[in-house]
């Protein structure tokens, strides 16, 4: 329908130069378009919006008792009036007539709510949120919650220019505190757009078509009762379109709104049922078009159903994107004037400060002025911090940052008395703040305290004062000793310096005595050591040196026996087929119509998968017979995804010794425990021996019917050899394996080799010499490997390190700003 919108609009262009005449007749959104253009322009919003979709899932796994935010949520609202005539300068009642319509949509009090579905009426909820014009602005003072701007411009797009003052547009409130919403002429066709959660703070907010904006003045039906607002602000509140924006294998993120597999553009007279585009058989409903979050006509959406009432309220948790505005004072009253007067009033302890009303007056600070500071990485809303005491209690914290844009400075000034303080830093993806995603540090003046470059968390302490100069300096806190190398006394170190607190020792290498170290070395606690290396004795080490403590050994490689997977002798790990289902090879045999090998729109990657349905004779899919015997333990990797499949309904992985004639399940995987229709998941299972020369593997389903399947790929076969000896069977096409999901003709890729393990090899063309991009996502989309490239060559080839990477397929992008390309590779 883009299509036709954008010809109606020219056509009527021609006809007349007033865009006011124009009409919209067909609802269109451009939230998900306004999507994709922000994650080109910025790629960390993937990674955002992945965390804010954990975090709205561990909310909802909780009970709701334990959820926090209970109640009715206000939201603070500021409305930018854009307008280049006098009808685009919409009148104080049309914006309050919207809110209206918000805070009726949100709580179930609009008028048409008895026109529901008696099918849906058990899940129509009042999701306990509302909306008010601010009547406070970010300095405090009073407001109408109202801004508004001439211009010169007659549309404007959908690229964010609205919100830029540096493009014509008006800058956004604080986007922590206020629900910003642009009125203007978009253009298009589009009646409207939202940031979803995890976007820029600088562009945060809802766009509306001045004419689908409220229910009174400059409005135009069938979009004049305010819904697109209502279905704009359900997005900003991470709501998704009831279908998707997918087939019938997408869905929504929310169970109680029934799958559809399009969108609804119902309108009057909205009999009810409508379409059923995703028809799943007996007691499937009919597609929800009366809901906000589809495409219908405003006078035929009158609900959000419980699902989507929590999802929204899951951002109002602690840690939620939205969390800020539980806070905000927006809808609040103003300061009193007296505290910005000049002069010392009321209850003023100072000029404009001091007193009930007014900010704390500074003080003079008699103890140690300290100041720290933190330079903010690229995902500033991952970084907080705390600051303890010599007992353990919190004196100050802050963050996370992210209302802050990216590599912002955060300064912090305290006043603390003499004593020993630990400073902790946080990132809550495990990243620092240095140096993969921004050069980011943290100081604190007058101290050693400093760093950027840490996992997870990094704690500093420090001691403050004159207290007494201490004998170690070991960066320890030892003995007696109240912070690191300060405060108490330090027993004299006696003859370990093996930087472990060993034997009777008080601290590391300090205070009381050491053992004599025996005859281990290898940096582990043994047999009856009192230390690591330290300390009784260390029985001799036996077969093992594979840096594992195996069997009964006492410590690694040391002290009683080894007896690895099948006993005696070292294991070695060898690939005995690798294959994800290219047409035409692979030692899978096909089952027969009920199971076959071949293109499938619901493969993992790529073109190819094995399929297989019902639980007939013909629903498995066998290997060749496969000479096995010198294994004594077999890892069987793969993926799969179920469709349509019912609970209870299994498949399973199978083994035969004996070329066919008989089977053993080795796992099996049933809907609605082990797994979810249209998810997709990996598993490794390990399969003890002993094997023989005509071994097969098979997988079986056990459906109900024709429309029920599991597909499967990416299937790797490891065997583990106590002899040392490798069986590599049909690895021959190993090397070969390397299959191109996307790509341009002016940026060619190879990574090899393929599979990997530990270094991938990128070699690449750039013509343009262009910076490149590497970003590597796993089979959920989540990025697990991001790394930038200086490419002033025309010819690159680079090494990657995957050695952090769990054994599986992924998929990796190499991209610069004018060129993309994607390939699979796997990781064994």
């Amino acid at each position: 329908m883009k299509k036709l919108s954008a010809l109606l609009l020219v056509i009527c262009c021609m006809v007349c130069s007033n865009t006011e005449l124009f009409s919209q007749t067909t609802r269109n959104c451009g939230t998900m378009g306004h999507l994709e253009m922000l994650q080109q322009k910025h790629p960390e919003i993937v990674k955002n919006m992945q965390q804010i979709e954990a975090h709205t899932n561990k909310v909802l796994q909780n009970n709701s008792s334990e959820q926090k935010v209970n109640g009715v949520i206000n939201i603070p609202v500021v409305v930018h009036v854009l307008y280049r005539t006098s009808a685009e300068n919409i009148s104080n009642a049309q914006i309050q007539s919207q809110i209206d319509v918000l805070n009726e949509d949100f709580r179930r009090l609009n008028s048409d709510a008895s026109n529901t579905p008696s099918d849906f009426l058990g899940v129509a909820a009042d999701s306990q949120i509302e909306f008010c014009l601010a009547t406070t602005d970010p300095s405090g003072n009073s407001t109408t919650g109202i801004t508004r701007k001439s211009t010169t411009k007659t549309t404007w797009g959908t690229n964010d220019a609205m919100k830029k003052s540096s493009q014509g547009g008006v800058d956004p409130w604080n986007t922590s505190n206020y629900l910003n919403i642009w009125v203007c002429n978009i253009g298009g066709g589009i009646l409207g757009y939202a940031q979803f959660p995890g976007g820029p703070a600088a562009t945060d907010g809802v766009v509306c078509l001045t004419t689908a904006f409220g229910t009174t003045g400059n409005v135009n039906a069938p979009f004049d009762l305010g819904r697109t607002t209502t279905h704009e602000v359900g997005h900003w509140l991470n709501l998704r379109h009831i279908w998707g924006d997918g087939g019938c294998s997408v869905d929504d993120f929310v169970s109680d709104t029934p799958i559809a597999g399009s969108a609804n553009y119902t309108g009057s007279p909205c009999n009810y049922p409508g379409p059923n585009t995703c028809n799943s058989g007996s007691g499937d409903l009919p597609d929800m078009f009366q809901n906000y979050m589809d495409y219908s006509d405003d006078g035929c959406m009158n609900l959000y159903t419980t699902g989507q009432k929590n999802r929204m309220r899951a951002l109002f948790e602690v840690g939620g994107a939205r969390v800020s505005l539980l806070s905000s004072n927006g809808c609040g009253t103003p300061a009193p004037n007296h505290c910005t007067n000049g002069t010392q009033d009321s209850d003023e302890t100072g000029v404009d400060c001091g007193g009930a009303d007014c900010p704390a007056c500074p003080t003079v600070c008699t103890d140690n002025e300290v100041t720290l500071t933190i330079v903010l990485d690229n995902y500033p809303e991952e970084t907080s911090w705390s600051l303890k005491n010599a007992s353990g209690t919190t004196i100050a914290s802050g963050g996370t940052y992210g209302s802050l844009a990216d590599g912002s400075t955060v300064s912090e000034t305290f006043c603390l008395a003499d004593g020993c303080y630990d400073f902790t830093i946080n990132d809550a993806y495990g990243d620092g703040i240095c140096c993969s995603y921004g050069n980011g540090s943290y100081s604190i003046s007058g101290t050693s305290v400093s760093g950027g470059s840490f996992g997870s968390s990094e704690t500093t302490n420090f001691c403050l004062g004159s207290g007494p100069a201490p004998t170690c300096s070991d960066g320890v806190q030892n003995g007696n000793e109240t912070g690191v190398d300060c405060g108490g006394s330090c027993t004299a170190c006696p003859t370990c310096s093996d930087g472990v607190q060993n034997g009777n020792e008080t601290g590391v290498d300090c205070g009381g005595s050491c053992t004599a170290c025996p005859t281990c070395s290898d940096g582990v606690q043994n047999g009856n050591e009192t230390g690591v290396d330290c300390g009784g004795s260390c029985t001799a080490c036996p077969t093992c040196s594979d840096g594992v403590q195996n069997g009964n050994e006492t410590g690694v490689d040391c002290g009683g026996s080894c007896a690895p997977c099948g006993g005696g002798g070292s294991c070695t790990y060898g690939t005995i087929d690798f294959d994800d289902f290219e047409a035409g090879w692979g030692i899978w045999n096909d089952g027969g119509s009920d199971s076959y090998r071949g293109a499938s729109s619901y493969s993992y990657s790529g073109s190819y998968s094995i399929r297989l349905r019902d639980n007939t004779s013909t629903s498995v899919m066998t290997t060749d017979n496969l000479n096995l015997s010198a294994y004594d333990e077999l890892t069987v990797s793969f993926i799969f995804q179920a469709v349509s499949m019912e609970s209870g309904e299994d498949f399973w992985l199978q083994i035969s010794t004996n070329g066919g004639s008989t089977y053993t399940t080795v796992a099996a995987y049933a809907q609605g425990s082990s797994f979810n229709n249209n998810t997709y998941y990996t598993d490794d299972v390990v399969i003890s021996g002993p094997f023989t020369s005509n071994t097969r593997l098979r997988f079986r389903c056990d459906a109900s019917g024709n429309n029920d399947y599991v597909y499967i790929d990416d299937v790797l076969i490891e065997g583990c050899s106590s002899s040392g000896s490798r069986n590599d069977g049909n690895a021959t096409e190993l090397a070969e394996n390397i299959e191109t999901i996307q790509t341009t003709a002016d940026l060619a890729m190879r990574l090899f080799p393929n599979p990997a393990k530990n270094i991938l090899n990128v070699a690449f063309d750039n013509v343009s010499k262009e910076a490149m991009y590497i970003t590597v996502y796993d089979l959920t989309g989540r990025v697990v490997l991001q790394q930038a490239v200086n490419s002033p060559t025309i010819n690159n080839k680079i090494q990657l390190d995957i050695s952090k990477l769990q054994k599986g397929s992924y998929l990796l992008q190499l991209n610069s700003d004018t060129q993309n390309t994607v390939q699979k590779f796997f990781v064994y």
